[in-house]
């Protein structure tokens, strides 16, 4: 059998034809208490982690100063500690059923340097319970 263009041609046509096919018979499960396959939780993780690295390439980390430390707690206690926790408050048992889990920070943030801890937090995670924290003026 020989090979020709038409043949290269009907293959993708048939996989995309497939692909819906699958996708509209409601086989694929969107239930958000099922969590995703392992090999999509590994590649959206990864596709994740390549945004933020990639976007925080020339972000100017606007200044810290001692001042703003107090301003800074406060936000994190109000906006951010019910999901991560912090010294004062531990994280609810509720929050580590959530799909993805947000990440426990004392053991994940250094893992990041500060263009994408940046990154992450104006502009927020799409697809997980992460909001978008906009600065005004960027």
């Amino acid at each position: 059998m020989r090979i020709c263009w038409k043949h290269l041609t009907v293959l993708p046509v048939a996989g995309i034809a497939v692909a819906f096919l699958v996708a509209w018979s409601g086989l694929i499960s969107v239930k958000a208490s099922t969590g995703h396959w392992k090999v999509a939780d590994i590649f959206l993780h990864w596709v994740m982690r390549s945004s933020v690295r990639t976007a925080a390439i020339g972000t100017t980390v606007p200044a810290f100063t001692e001042g703003m430390l107090p301003m800074a707690a406060g936000h994190f206690e109000t906006g951010c500690a019910i999901c991560h926790g912090s010294p004062a408050m531990p994280r609810p048992d509720s929050v580590g059923r959530m799909l993805p889990p947000p990440p426990d920070l004392k053991d994940k943030i250094a893992t990041w340097s500060d263009g994408e801890l940046f990154q992450i937090v104006q502009h927020g995670v799409r697809y997980t319970g992460m909001p978008a924290w906009p600065v005004a003026g960027r």
